[in-house]
């Protein structure tokens, strides 16, 4: 029989699981309710790989779409133990050392991205690391969470994230966004550790 994923699913993730250069790797094509997440859960030891994911605004390793009460549950803390890895393999600075070697790939790579209006959004436990490795640190490209829109309740603690441009970058531009809470990650090696910015006036 098919089972369909819906509130109160939870999807495991196993294994390595390894797409090509700009590729998505999972799209959700839903959400679920609250008190009935659909949480997305990454086993000990698995991992999201590519030499570069989509750039900002185009998708990512995972893309959450417009959809709410999402989990993304990285199985880990901070500290980066025993957790669930996104990982862009070669993608960075030339002369940088990507994951793969050389980083052949010098472009935009997204980790997470949420479309416009997507709320109750948790992300905690993941190991978001690699987007793009740069010889400075210099800007370089890429983010490990992005979203562009009304952003409201969303939770991101206890990642480890590292070696990109923009680590968290939320940019609201619609509506009123609140109820944002980044806690006890562990990042380093990123031009922009933390933005969260828009327009209009009244956010919070």
């Amino acid at each position: 029989s098919v089972t369909v994923i819906g509130p109160g699913s939870t999807v495991h993730v196993c294994g390595t699981i390894t797409v090509s250069g700009g590729s998505e790797a999972l799209m959700f094509q839903k959400g679920g309710t609250s008190g009935s997440p659909v949480t997305l859960y990454f086993e000990s030891g698995a991992a999201i790989k590519a030499p570069y994911f989509p750039a900002d605004g185009s998708g990512g390793a995972i893309d959450l779409g417009s959809n709410s009460y999402i989990v993304v549950n990285g199985n880990g803390g901070a500290s980066g133990a025993t957790q669930g890895v996104i990982q862009a393999t070669s993608n960075g600075d030339s002369g940088a050392a990507c994951p793969s070697g050389s980083c052949s790939n010098h472009g935009d790579s997204n980790g997470i991205e949420a479309g416009d209006g997507a709320s109750n959004i948790t992300i905690e436990g993941l190991a978001i690391i690699d987007m793009y490795v740069a010889t400075n640190p210099s800007p370089g490209g890429g983010s490990c969470i992005y979203d562009h829109g009304k952003i409201t309740n969303w939770t991101i603690n206890n990642n480890l994230m590292h070696d990109m441009g923009w680590c968290v970058s939320l940019q609201y531009d619609s509506g009123t966004s609140s109820g944002i809470t980044i806690s006890n990650n562990q990042i380093y090696n990123i031009d922009h550790g933390i933005a969260i910015g828009g327009p209009h006036s009244g956010q919070t």
